[in-house]
């Protein structure tokens, strides 16, 4: 069973998975295996003579029967059961022929190609591995959308629902003459669930059913009644130490009584891998929590104390106490979303999220955006003194992150409508080339006089102000990495508003933007993964200059809002030269404090906050201008660090959804350098019996050609080989050999040489 060791090593999610068998002619049995790949097939193996299938997905506690829809928690794979035609059990039923079904399976392409393939003698069952686990709405969406894919090439996929139970390899299908369940097919690698998205066919993912499983109750205050019920506070207060200690979150109660979190990196409602799974015991099924080991069973007491002394030994705090830091202030810091709150502020942000959400929007993404455009409005001069280094430009970074691969242009579009420009001074929605390139924007071709009376075409700077827009960030640091490229490096000044450009030795083509007399601002969206490759740029400090929002927004309505009919930005306020944007004394001593506590060592900021400070001033400053004033107040402060409070939680998501799946690749090619290894292992030790098996028969062939005429017994060949060729082949294997290759022959109960002479 080592390959189909390896093959739900690949798929293993974490939860319970179903196992199900038949004899044949006999009643359905089911288990729920909560443990390791290495358990399922140790119950498998118990199995002999009956059908067998296991459950792909995790599900957050043991299932009755093989489990529902609403029992999954996390979805590793995409799989599709293709059967074909069998004259003897498909009597009338519509389905194509063996040769039709690997015929419609390879013209998917290369693009859509399953990763995974097995044989289960009445068809073909087909993996798509994803590198990243999905949440089970998510991976019910993938699943309809390669059924529909599946479907026009005639494909029809008879276990469509995320409970299915699957044959494994290594067992036999019993329904007619038993044959052997197998591996055809084991490519490396996995799909991004970005990638399959764009794809797929957009369709509409089936409900969810129950029909199989009890589900479950995420709902805090009824997980607090149903325990106080049964006496089990101390089993709630386990699971919450450990999301205080390490990150543990989104406790369920499932119907059989157990209680689960949720381990760092995964979205709520996914790999639940911390169990109570009896009153008082504590089930750890993942080994991503230490000082606990992996399938190791403790009492709510140990849960806790071994939570309280890893915390001490590492020197961390002490819980904060629900006095010290409220669930809601929590919540809304840890939240990818701006909070209501903020939207209810004032007028002008309630319409942007109306407008969002009437184009069908993230509102968060959409405000980006029209921060990024309101900077543009404003004169190059205008700068914010927070009273710390110098007055600060407004030029203004946004990433509009996608979770899930959309949204990010037409939330930029949306921007657009609300927020118009149409001024000659300005470039807006410009496509990102290169440093020269977004410092070439400010200049045009002009026909000038010239002294002889011709007119010559000459570039001139015409333009205060440039927007670049990137739909995929992952063009960013590409174009950025390459040799001899300055576009972060001018990027990162021109944040600054310091002065940039190319200084030639020929006038005419010097490009110079002296320090504070442009405007540059820039839209740029990101997958998580292209996200994460910007925030690895910590060191340079490009990370630091961007504000993140994210493009998926749960609050939007089912009926679509109508659109604002007042503007977002009546004007932006006038300004006279040389005037800057002040803020309130309040907030320019807290900012000072800040900057002293870090100027005299007393304070070490995470290198991604090293301009947090001055990122909320501008975000702020923009904030007053979108209300009608030109002075930075607490209260605009006070939204301006929401926002990037969520900006943190964006960034935090990101750097968790990359470390997620960088372990999962890093375990992906850990396994299959240990196949490769037991691969060469076993080459090697083919190449070593082969060469026994032929010295050996050398060996037996001399001695019988060294009494031509004789015969020779059994003993007398076997004595004539090296005691090396005796330990790796069988005596046998090297007689049938050289009677193969004609050295000897056989005469009655003994061999005599042969026609041929070994070399």
């Amino acid at each position: 069973m080592s390959d189909a060791a390896e093959f739900l090593e690949r798929l293993w999610g974490d939860g319970f998975h179903s196992l199900c068998a038949r004899r044949p002619g006999g009643q359905f049995r089911f288990v729920a295996v909560d443990a390791t790949p290495g358990e399922l097939l140790a119950r498998a193996g118990d199995l002999d003579g009956e059908d067998v299938w296991f459950g792909l997905h995790g599900m957050g506690a043991a299932p009755e029967r093989r489990g529902g829809d609403a029992d999954v928690t996390s979805v590793v794979a995409l799989a599709a059961d293709l059967d074909w035609h069998d004259p003897d059990r498909h009597k009338g039923a519509d389905l194509p022929s063996e040769d039709e079904v690997r015929t419609r399976v390879r013209t998917l392409g290369s693009e859509l190609t399953p990763l995974i393939v097995v044989e289960t003698g009445g068809g073909l069952q087909c993996y798509w591995p994803l590198t990243v686990d999905v949440g089970p709405d998510d991976g019910a969406a993938l699943q309809a959308a390669l059924d529909a894919q599946l479907a026009t090439v005639g494909l029809v996929n008879e276990r469509g629902d995320l409970a299915s139970v699957l044959r494994l390899p290594g067992t036999f299908n019993m329904k007619a003459e038993p044959v052997e369940v197998v591996i055809a097919a084991f490519r490396p690698g996995g799909y991004t669930p970005e990638y399959l998205r764009k794809r797929l066919p957009s369709v509409t993912a089936r409900a969810r059913s129950r029909a199989h499983g009890g589900g479950y109750v995420n709902d805090l205050a009824a997980i607090h009644a149903a325990l106080d019920a049964a006496g089990r506070h101390q089993d709630l207060e386990a699971l919450i130490a450990l999301g205080k200690h390490h990150g543990a979150h989104s406790p369920f109660l499932a119907t059989d009584g157990g209680l689960y979190v949720t381990r760092p990196g995964k979205p709520a409602g996914t790999s639940a891998s911390i169990g109570n799974v009896a009153p008082g015991v504590v089930k750890v099924f993942s080994g991503a929590w230490p000082p606990f080991r992996q399938n190791g069973r403790y009492t709510a007491d140990e849960i806790i104390d071994l939570a309280r002394e890893d915390r001490s030994a590492r020197g961390d705090a002490p819980p904060h106490t629900d006095d010290d830091a409220p669930a809601d202030e929590e919540r809304r810091r840890s939240s990818r979303n701006l909070p209501e709150e903020f939207w209810t502020a004032r007028p002008e942000l309630d319409r942007i999220r109306t407008a969002a959400h009437a184009r069908a929007r993230s509102a968060d993404a959409v405000l980006g955006a029209v921060l990024a455009r309101v900077s543009m409005l404003t004169p190059p001069t205008l700068r914010v003194d927070t009273g710390v280094v110098i007055p600060a430009p407004v030029n203004t970074y946004v990433g509009l992150v996608a979770q899930s691969g959309g949204g990010k242009t037409s939330a930029a579009a949306v921007a657009r409508d609300l927020v118009p420009i149409e001024r000659d001074d300005l470039v807006v929605d410009m496509p990102l080339g290169s440093g020269e390139g977004a410092v070439e924007l400010f200049y045009e071709w002009q026909l000038e006089d010239q002294p002889d009376g011709k007119r010559t075409k000459v570039k001139r700077r015409t333009r205060t102000g440039v927007l670049l827009t990137l739909d995929e960030g992952q063009a960013l640091t590409e174009l950025g990495g390459r040799n001899g490229a300055v576009l972060l490096p001018v990027l990162r000044t021109a944040w600054s508003g310091e002065t940039v450009g190319m200084t030639n030795a020929r006038e005419e083509t010097k490009r110079r933007l002296e320090a504070h007399t442009y405007r540059l601002s820039f839209i740029v969206g990101f997958q998580a993964a292209a996200a994460g490759a910007l925030l690895a740029d910590q060191e340079r400090g490009t990370a630091q200059r961007f504000v993140l929002f994210s493009t998926v927004d749960p609050t939007i309505p089912d009926a679509s809002p109508r659109w604002p009919t007042e503007p977002v930005l009546d004007q932006v306020p006038p300004t006279i030269p040389g005037q800057m944007i002040t803020v309130d004394p309040a907030v320019a001593a807290e900012i000072r404090l800040r900057a002293l506590q870090v100027a005299r060592g007393e304070l070490v900021l995470d290198p991604l906050d090293a301009h947090r400070d001055q990122s909320r001033a501008r975000v702020g400053a923009l904030l007053a201008v979108l209300a009608g004033r030109q002075g930075v107040t607490v209260d605009d402060w006070r939204l301006a660090g929401m926002i990037l409070d969520t900006s943190d939680a964006v960034r935090r998501w990101v750097l968790d959804t990359n470390a997620t799946v960088e372990n999962e690749l890093e375990d992906a090619r850990t396994r299959a350098a240990i196949k490769r290894q037991r691969l060469a292992a076993k080459a090697l030790d083919d190449d070593v019996h082969t060469r026994a098996v032929i010295g050996g028969a050398r060996a037996m062939a001399r001695v019988a050609h060294r009494q031509p005429g004789e015969t020779v017994t059994r003993r007398d060949l076997s004595r004539a080989t090296a005691g090396k060729h005796r330990h790796e082949a069988d005596p046998d294997e090297m007689i049938a050999y050289a009677e193969q290759m004609t050295w000897i022959r056989a005469d009655g109960d003994g061999w005599v040489a042969g026609a041929a002479r070994p070399a």
